[in-house]
Order: C-alpha cells, then sequence, then structure tokens
C-alpha cells in the first residue's frame, strides 16, 4: 500500500476546497447533502423510461482518472432520485421534458463534497445529450454539458412549456436547481 504523506493529503484537500463543504462538528455523523437529498425523495433508485414510452437518451461519460483520489465516489442524482451506478449506468433512458441533474463527488474519510456539475436540461424526445466530467479542473474535475442532438424546426420550437419553463427559470445556479427541483415535482393535471 503507498505511503500518503501529509503534503500530498494538504495538496489534494487544497485541490478539492473549490466548491466543497464540510462539516466537522465534533460527535456529528457526516451526510453529505447529496445523500440528504437523495433521502428526502424515498431513497428510490433512479427508474429509467419505459422502452416503449416517449424519451430521450443521456449519456454519463466519466474520463476522470481518480488515482490520487481513491476515497473518492461520484454520485449522481436525477430528479432527486439516485442513478444506481453512476455514470456507469448510461446511457439513460428519460422522459422528454425538465429534468434536475446532479453530479457529486463525495469523500466521507474527509467530511468533503465537491460540486462538479447541476444541470436542468429540457430532453425532447428522441433527443441525446451527453454529461462528460473529467479531472483537470481548479477543483480536480471538469464538468461538459453538451447536447448532441437538436433538431429545431417551427414546430419543436412553439413548445410553450418549454419556453415558459425556461423563461421562469432563475439565473442563479442554486436557486435554479430548487426551481427545477420543484418543478418537476409539481403534480400535472
Amino acid at each position: 500500500m503507498p505511503v500518503v504523506t501529509r503534503g500530498v493529503v494538504a495538496l489534494l484537500l487544497a485541490a478539492l476546497s473549490v466548491g466543497c463543504a464540510s462539516d466537522r462538528r465534533a460527535g456529528s455523523e457526516w451526510t453529505p447533502a447529496v445523500e440528504d437529498e437523495w433521502r428526502r425523495y424515498g431513497r428510490r433508485e433512479f427508474r429509467p423510461a419505459p422502452a416503449d414510452q416517449p424519451h430521450a437518451t443521456l449519456v454519463l461519460k466519466d474520463t476522470a482518472n481518480r488515482a490520487q483520489g481513491r476515497a473518492f465516489e461520484v454520485w449522481v442524482l436525477v430528479d432527486g432520485a439516485r442513478v444506481k451506478g453512476g455514470a456507469a449506468a448510461a446511457p439513460l433512458r428519460l422522459s422528454p421534458g425538465a429534468h434536475c441533474i446532479r453530479v457529486e463527488m463525495v469523500s466521507r474519510p474527509q467530511r468533503y463534497e465537491g460540486t462538479v456539475g447541476r444541470y436542468w436540461p429540457w430532453l425532447n424526445a428522441g433527443g441525446s445529450d451527453q454529461i462528460e466530467f473529467k479531472g483537470g479542473g481548479k477543483a480536480g474535475f471538469t464538468t461538459t454539458y453538451r447536447r448532441l442532438v437538436m433538431h429545431l424546426t417551427l414546430d419543436t420550437v412553439s413548445n410553450d412549456e418549454q419556453i415558459k419553463f425556461d423563461r421562469s427559470r432563475p439565473r442563479d445556479p442554486e436557486a435554479a436547481y430548487a426551481y427545477c427541483l420543484q418543478y418537476v415535482r409539481r403534480p400535472r393535471g
């Protein structure tokens, strides 16, 4: 087993400190915020759209090299439900419409949680989208969200619900994510 010096640990923690939260309360068991969110929605695992229903495809591509961060795990939540297997479960089949996607890097030994990315894409039936997260950013990771397929015609641009969703979405990322979760949890009738 390799020996890890204090200097290496300090460098690793410094690299991950951007966008991370810590909780060092004595005697308390630390729970990552991403796990609290998962518990709030009943701990149910993500359920993809049935094959016989209209769907969009989401690819989660993990090209990160976490050789120095073996203690970290990546959580992927779609609409508050955890995707069992994370990026390894891709491609995911999702129902058309708004989806709230959260990708977090969690280290229980060091009580750190780094936000890799939060997205609220509107997925169209038959469309394909990709999230890619890889090492190398200021916080140890960079995340890109790419629309792989977008066929815009006069018929699809006039989607009133999508326009209303986009127009009402706050600019602040935290508020936008909360808005998206509230939107997807609202009963449809």
